[in-house]
């Protein structure tokens, strides 16, 4: 008898937003199998205790995820993993499972299943990487040449696995957009969720710890807060600069990733910036609770985070762009066209100009039951 369902996730290297809506995916399909080709050291400690050893590696590659750990052999294992991912997806073996559910930001929706799968793919993204020539644009001159060759040869497979049959599903209007215009093929729009978690009270003795991280950085003053993997198109650089030039504005910057030390060389010597890694989420659940706002510098495909700063009742101030701009109202936080509106909207910002049961109730319009229907309506 074939097992019911086989979630199939991209490589998991470092915590972010996909990788949170797959643990609530799979608290929703407790009997589900994850399978994805890479899960490293640092995101195994992160993830691992909370699918209960559910996740299955499936690449001959994990054997060399350990150069991930390092600064000077992530860009070779990245780039070898970015070499290999279609054929790595391409071979998997899902003929046991009835049912395959993708959670693809570029690879994931590149399995081969037979007709004897029900397969549901649910975009997070096409790879920006590869349909957005601003990243390739961005490169040197040589890289640039081999890069677009790449990207080239990558859209021409990216393209023909999105046409295999499948139910197709995206995380926003603005993911739907980009799915259209790159696959030519329409998708149903499930907005993700956050769990409820997030609008519960903490304990006292972590929020007592998430004070005292805030006191021994910016003492009894107010700081606004950004939660974010650290990479170039997060714009956090363009964020810190901003900062840098306003200095009785306080900023806290929590998240990992490789711009981290840039960032950090960049922000030494000013005050009122301070990075501060990786935070558990009882912690960061408080710092949203005590921010004044939260900001988002980049656009993007939705915005998980950006909930859970809600949640916590706390306005959000974001790139009007992509998925943000479907998530918050008037009510719950501020939008801008261009990072060069920030400084103006840092000065003129009002915490108390917003209602906290308005912005949790916005919050909660993105509602688990909806996600849930909809993607039990398309299992069998």
């Amino acid at each position: 008898m074939k097992k019911r369902l086989a979630i199939i996730s991209e490589a998991m290297l470092e915590f972010g937003g996909g990788d949170r809506l797959l643990s609530q995916i799979a608290e929703i399909f407790p009997d589900a199998d994850i399978y994805t080709p890479i899960l490293s050291k640092n995101l195994h400690n992160k993830i691992q205790h909370k699918l209960k050893g559910r996740i299955i590696e499936f690449s001959s590659l994990r054997k060399l995820s350990i150069l991930f750990e390092s600064r000077l052999s992530r860009r070779f294992f990245t780039r070898l993993y970015n070499t290999f991912g279609p054929i790595i997806y391409e071979n998997l073996d899902l003929t046991s499972y009835k049912n395959v559910l993708t959670l693809s930001s570029r690879y994931a929706h590149g399995v081969i299943t037979t007709q004897e799968n029900n397969q549901i793919n649910l975009f997070f993204s096409p790879s920006r990487y590869e349909w957005d020539n601003n990243y390739i644009n961005k490169k040197r001159s040589l890289i640039k040449i081999f890069s677009a060759i790449k990207s080239t040869v990558f859209r021409v497979w990216d393209y023909n696995a999105a046409q295999r049959e499948a139910e197709n599903l995206s995380i926003s209007r603005y993911v739907a957009k980009k799915v259209k215009k790159y696959y030519g093929i329409d998708s149903e729009i499930v907005y993700p969720f956050i769990s409820d978690f997030w609008f519960a009270d903490g304990d006292d003795d972590i929020k007592v710890e998430a004070q005292r991280l805030v006191n021994d950085t910016f003492g009894s003053a107010e700081y606004f807060l950004i939660l974010s993997r650290l990479y170039d198109y997060k714009k956090i650089d363009e964020l810190i600069m901003i900062f840098r030039n306003i200095p009785s504005k306080n900023l806290l910057v929590v998240g990992e990733g490789p711009e981290f030390s840039y960032l950090k060389t960049l922000s030494s010597e000013f005050k009122n910036i301070k990075l501060v890694g990786y935070k558990k989420d009882e912690i960061v659940r408080e710092l949203y609770r005590n921010a004044t706002a939260t900001f988002y510098c980049s656009v993007e495909d939705f915005g998980l985070s950006t909930l859970e700063s809600m949640a916590a009742g706390t306005p959000v101030i974001g790139n009007s762009k992509g998925g943000f701009g479907e998530i918050i109202d008037e009510k719950s936080g501020v939008k801008f066209s261009d990072t060069s509106e920030i400084a103006r909207i840092l000065t003129e910002f009002d915490k108390n100009a917003y209602v906290k049961s308005e912005i949790v109730a916005r919050a909660r319009s993105f509602s688990v039951d909806k996600f849930v229907k909809s993607l039990k309506d398309k299992i069998i």
